[in-house]
């Protein structure tokens, strides 16, 4: 994982769209008054499934890229939201947004994987006039696992007491819905070695059971596809094959527990959110309409994270 720094950027500017059919293809286009100075506007289901379907089709980087190109490495959450980086969100109050005096709490917890949705999961929780606060910790999944840490190259023994610390604040604030994301793929265990989907599935449905009680719902958001290179390199790289930088989906090069989370969820009776029906298809391209999709190789970008705010928020609705 990835952290960078930068200046705050500013907050959200609705973005206009216009509707172009250009050899029998639909494409929406979408301007913004700068690359990465502002957010879109949220699609609609029927224009996010359409550019999705449309997405592999595309060869040639649009010339209105948005971001642009030498900054799609800086269109990650903690560039916008500088308190949630780069060592993570651990207390109640560091990272805290949408209406923040709210008596009514909605908490996103996970790792980097979580945090990367708070552009789509902000508007629905200001609009709801709840206040959302974000737990998260790199490397560590909310499924209770002993993980490896690739950059100490060690087991990493601070998951276990950051997820107990997490749980207990998380009890003690009370909230009305705790959203749980976490990355699932590439991940080790404390031999450095792969994890089996039923280890995922029943760590994932010990933390759901540590954090449901009857005044606080869970929902899940399923984990995404990463890509094999940095995705913005890729592109600048192959500004006329776009495709060459796209990936499978899942991709065979990385082990991952989709399936588990969705599982765990099912037998927990919880929500489950599947992002991926707003990201890929059978191939995950990296960029759909005029947007690129990640940021770099593991994490949506939070421009396109904030153009699904409102299929993020229908999802949310009933448990808001």
């Amino acid at each position: 994982m990835r952290h960078l720094s930068g200046p705050r950027l500013p907050g959200s500017l609705a973005a206009s769209c216009v509707v172009v059919v250009a050899a029998s293809m639909l494409v929406w286009t979408i301007s913004a008054s700068s690359a990465t100075g502002s957010l879109p506007a949220p699609g609609s289901a029927t224009q996010i499934s359409t550019l999705i379907a449309q997405s592999h089709l595309i060869k040639t980087l649009p010339s209105s890229l948005v971001p642009a190109l030498s900054s799609v490495g800086q269109d990650g959450f903690e560039n916008y939201y500088p308190t949630t980086g780069p060592y993570g969100c651990v207390t109640e109050t560091q990272c805290v947004f949408g209406d923040s005096h709210s008596s009514k709490t909605v908490v996103l917890y996970g790792d980097s994987h979580a945090a990367m949705w708070l552009s789509a999961l902000i508007p629905a929780v200001t609009s709801a006039h709840e206040r959302l606060v974000l737990f998260w910790f790199p490397f560590c999944p909310v499924a209770n696992l002993e993980v490896w840490n690739p950059l100490t190259k060690s087991p990493n023994v601070l998951c276990d007491t950051e997820r107990s610390k997490f749980t207990q604040m998380i009890h003690a604030m009370n909230p009305s819905l705790v959203v749980l994301a976490d990355r699932t793929s590439g991940l080790r265990s404390f031999t450095n070695m792969p994890f089996s989907n039923a280890a995922w599935k029943t760590g994932e449905i010990q933390t759901i059971k540590a954090l449901k009680v009857t005044s606080t719902r869970v929902a899940v958001i399923g984990d995404i596809s990463i890509f094999s290179r940095d995705v913005g390199m890729c592109l600048a790289a192959s500004p006329s094959n776009v495709q060459k930088c796209s990936v499978h989906n899942p991709s065979p090069k990385s082990d991952q527990h989709f399936a588990s989370e969705k599982a765990a969820a099912g037998s927990e009776k919880v929500p489950y959110i599947n992002p991926e029906t707003w990201l890929c298809r059978t191939t995950c391209s990296p960029v759909v309409g005029n947007y690129v999709v990640f940021y770099d190789q593991t994490h949506v970008s939070v421009t396109y994270a904030a153009f699904l705010s409102g299929v993020f928020g229908k999802a949310l609705k009933k448990l808001l």
